[in-house]
């Protein structure tokens, strides 16, 4: 049974000590959440070792780099979320009740963690994995995550951010 309409959001987990940056799509599903990989880096490794000229290159690829991970995603969408599982060895799943805590949070003013243009980071600590950080790279990705995550993970999470019509974005929310 192949699953089209699954509520989803992208969420770039950032890299740590001895993990590299990857790209997950986050679908929920009865019972807990699928982190399926659909990407690595932001960046590539031309501009990583090549500087300005690499930035350059990467830069004008970008697009078509974009296109490939919009035609995975959407080739994705026609798998279960158990045959998605086993398409790569960073793919997991978390049920509810072993997330600890979820939160999300307003982009970093200043930040050593958060690579690139980012709308958002979402901090989530799990019963038996490591902590993840993940930043949203779109404005529509946090808006699905902000809407959903408080109906499925309860008094485990916080939204930490409130919409600004006038700014249009989301900033830290006002103590009450």
């Amino acid at each position: 049974m192949a699953t089209t309409e699954t509520t989803a959001f992208n969420a770039r987990a950032l890299a740590q000590l001895l993990s590299a940056e990857k790209l997950y799509r986050t679908y929920f599903a009865p019972g807990g959440l699928f982190f399926i990989r659909v990407g690595g880096p932001r960046h590539d490794q031309t501009a990583i070792h090549f500087g300005l000229i690499g930035l350059l290159i990467s830069s004008l690829t970008m697009k078509g780099r974009m296109k490939k991970v919009e035609a995975k995603i959407a080739a994705m969408d026609q798998q279960t979320l158990r045959d998605r599982l086993e398409d790569h060895a960073d793919n997991f799943s978390a049920r509810f009740e072993n997330i600890i805590s979820s939160r999300i949070e307003p982009t970093a003013t200043i930040s050593l963690k958060s690579p690139g243009k980012h709308f958002g980071r979402w901090f989530v600590d799990f019963e038996d994995r490591k902590k993840m950080l993940l930043q949203f790279d779109t404005l529509d990705d946090m808006h699905v995550a902000v809407a959903e995550l408080p109906k499925v993970l309860g008094a485990k999470h916080e939204n930490r951010v409130e919409w600004h019509d006038q700014k249009n974005k989301y900033v830290k929310k006002r103590a009450t």
